[in-house]
């Protein structure tokens, strides 16, 4: 169970939501020296001709494939494993724990509509996958530790992965403790010129 005080947060964050007119962040030039800094220190170029890839790499592609692993019986144990987890059930218990809705994640993790719809009606028979993008927004939503963000996407089969500079830009925003998606989303996109959450052109701070 998470502290009083997280869920504390948690909800101020959605009262804020329900009242903020989003807007564009500017970012300035020390915070863009600093994040790209950190994206330079952890990015691993995926090895090329199959080349394998270093232990601590991790790589997803798509809702069904699987991660890189260091050996096979590492791979074999994570495929066990995730055979019988329904994401859905294991999102609902981290609802629960901090007093959230699927309204509530739905609002501040800037999510479908119609992704809000799929988890309330998915069951163990047919159960909602969600892809990689939806699985990170809903863990900065809930303002989750790494760890927790981690045990979610393999909760849906998926990983950060060192690859993967937005997975990257991801970390540095938990490690800051930055959940705010506007926010979140100037920092991928000053990266990986794309955005997480929406369309948007990318500004700097004169």
């Amino acid at each position: 169970m998470i502290h009083w005080q997280r869920r504390k947060k948690l909800q101020a964050a959605l009262e804020a939501e329900n009242n903020t007119t989003h807007k564009k962040i500017v970012l300035t030039d020390k915070i863009i020296a600093v994040l790209q800094a950190y994206v330079k220190r952890y990015y691993v170029e995926t090895p090329k001709n199959n080349a394998p890839l270093p232990v601590s790499a991790m790589k997803s592609r798509g809702a069904k494939s699987k991660a890189y692993f260091s050996s096979s019986r590492e791979l074999d144990e994570y495929v066990k494993k995730e055979k019988n987890q329904i994401f859905t059930r294991y999102l609902m218990e981290r609802l629960a724990e901090r007093d959230l809705s699927t309204k509530g994640l739905y609002k501040l993790a800037g999510l479908n509509r119609s992704i809000k719809q799929k988890i309330e009606v998915s069951s163990d028979l047919d159960p909602y996958q969600p892809d990689k993008n939806t699985v990170i927004k809903m863990g900065m939503g809930m303002q989750m530790d790494f760890d927790e963000m981690n045990k979610m996407l393999a909760a849906a089969g998926f990983a950060l992965s060192k690859n993967d500079r937005k997975d990257i830009v991801i970390k540095f925003c938990i490690d800051k403790k930055i959940y705010n998606r506007d926010e979140v989303d100037a920092f991928v996109y000053e990266i990986t010129g794309k955005s997480l959450y929406k369309e948007r052109k990318k500004i700097k701070a004169m």
